[in-house]
């Protein structure tokens, strides 16, 4: 069988590459093209020493229907990651919707289009639910969804889009996932999260496990038509101070509670019983998260420990621009 992959060279359409391969899938790889993709791509090919004949690459725009049309070659299934995420949401709204909603649009008219039953698996957001931290978690699917910002209304729109467009699909509202690799954070992001108050509810999920749902959803007839809560389960079920120390404090920068903010954040804790039971892919705890980010940074954590009450002052004078 055949996965296409779209925004396959972000971070998570990388990890869903390695994750098919891994279950014997052969990839449809595909992303715009520019200079710092293609580099990208070879690096990572490089990297995980993998075969080509195995990956098959397509440069394309999600916003060209033509482009997702020659990338449905031989393909049995598609997982739709390419989007725009905050605070290019906000930043950009008209460029944000066409991307991740007429592109999504574009890959359901897409498949449509062709004589075959290929599957969309898209990536939604817990955050759907909006902020609900004042009732009794957790978040279960029979809730109410609310637009609380361009991104989630992105994100319903195209659930919407799914459930109408008469193909298979499988809809997955994705917990709080980060990885080790948080060079990408702006400072707009960390504004906002060092903004949130300190016992605000979320799920964290490793990238791993979300790219092992997904993957594991692909041929599997109980997947189809659902849709599912994806967090790490009762061990990931953390609060935003847990996830600030295991990130930023495993590099030396400790925050106490009263460095933090006074912000709800629609995060919480998930119901995820049926979606570990139907796509078994919880596998990381969050302790094991924590250990993985304290190993990465154990070099530069001994200096910027001794920094941190300086970094801390200019990171609060830099990102007071960013909180208004």
């Amino acid at each position: 069988m055949r996965v296409l992959i779209t925004g396959a060279f972000g971070r998570l359409g990388q990890t869903c590459i390695v994750e098919a391969l891994r279950q014997g899938y052969e990839v449809n790889a595909f992303d715009i093209f520019s200079k710092a993709n293609q580099q990208v791509a070879m690096k990572f090919i490089r990297a995980h020493a993998i075969d080509e004949r195995y990956v098959h690459i397509y440069w394309g725009d999600i916003r060209r229907i033509e482009d997702i049309q020659a990338a449905l070659k031989g393909v049995d299934a598609v997982i739709h990651y390419a989007a725009v995420l905050p605070p290019v949401t906000d930043d950009a709204p008209a460029l944000a919707e066409d991307i991740n909603v007429n592109g999504t649009i574009n890959v359901i008219s897409a498949v449509q289009s062709t004589d075959r039953k290929i599957a969309i698996l898209y990536p939604s957001s817990l955050t759907v639910f909006g902020n609900k931290q004042q009732l009794p978690p957790p978040r279960h699917l029979g809730e109410s969804t609310q637009a609380s910002d361009n991104y989630t209304d992105h994100k319903l729109k195209c659930e919407r889009a799914l459930v109408a467009s008469g193909l298979p699909f499988v809809i997955f509202r994705v917990g709080v996932s980060v990885g080790t690799e948080l060079q990408g954070v702006d400072p707009k992001t960390l504004s906002v999260m060092l903004g949130v108050k300190p016992d605000n509810r979320l799920e964290y999920v490793h990238p791993n496990d979300v790219a092992k749902a997904m993957v594991n959803a692909v041929n599997n007839e109980q997947a189809n038509g659902e849709i599912f809560l994806i967090g790490g389960g009762k061990d990931c079920q953390i609060y935003q101070r847990d996830l600030i120390n295991a990130t930023l404090g495993a590099a030396g920068l400790i925050f106490s509670d009263s460095e933090l903010g006074n912000n709800d954040y629609y995060t919480d804790w998930l119901d995820t019983e049926k979606s570990q039971a139907v796509l078994q892919y919880q596998t990381v705890s969050f302790s094991a998260f924590r250990l993985q980010m304290h190993r990465k940074l154990r070099l530069i954590r001994p200096l910027v420990a001794i920094l941190a009450p300086l970094i801390k002052r200019v990171l609060k004078y830099k990102l007071a621009a960013y909180a208004r």
